[in-house]
């Protein structure tokens, strides 16, 4: 599925992901994004954590920062409404760029805005299934 979500920090436009990966059990989210400055560069996010007294690492040599919860971390669908889970954060490199994952997002929005990544694990423990059974 390629639908875009908008991503907005602090109330200014960030960038946009897909949140094209999914761990189901753990009701998460997540997926690249695309920065809509190139100024939104690890040292960006570094300064926004100190300013906000957010957790994070950071190393500079590799130019990574990965962040815990962002309070003001916000996405949207494109009809406006707010994907919102229990924590929002931030992680990768300058080189490889950054994703943002969703951790704790309720199950009725999860299942009514997400129901491929449902299906695809559903079809994972299915298919895990009929292996186990032809090795038995």
């Amino acid at each position: 599925m390629n639908k875009q979500y908008d991503i907005w920090l602090d109330g200014a436009r960030f960038g946009s992901t897909s949140l094209g990966k999914a761990d189901v059990p753990m009701s998460i989210v997540s997926g690249s994004i695309q920065l809509v400055n190139t100024h939104h560069d690890c040292n960006y996010i570094r300064d926004y954590c100190l300013e906000n007294t957010i957790g994070f690492n950071y190393y500079q040599d590799e130019k990574s920062i990965s962040t815990l919860n962002i309070p003001k971390l916000r996405v949207f669908t494109t009809e406006g409404v707010e994907i919102k889970g229990n924590s929002a954060s931030i992680e990768g490199t300058e080189t490889d760029g950054f994703e943002i994952s969703i951790g704790g997002i309720p199950s009725e929005i999860y299942e009514s805005e997400f129901p491929y990544h449902i299906k695809n694990y559903q079809e994972t423990l299915t298919n895990s299934d009929l292996k186990k059974d032809v090795k038995e």
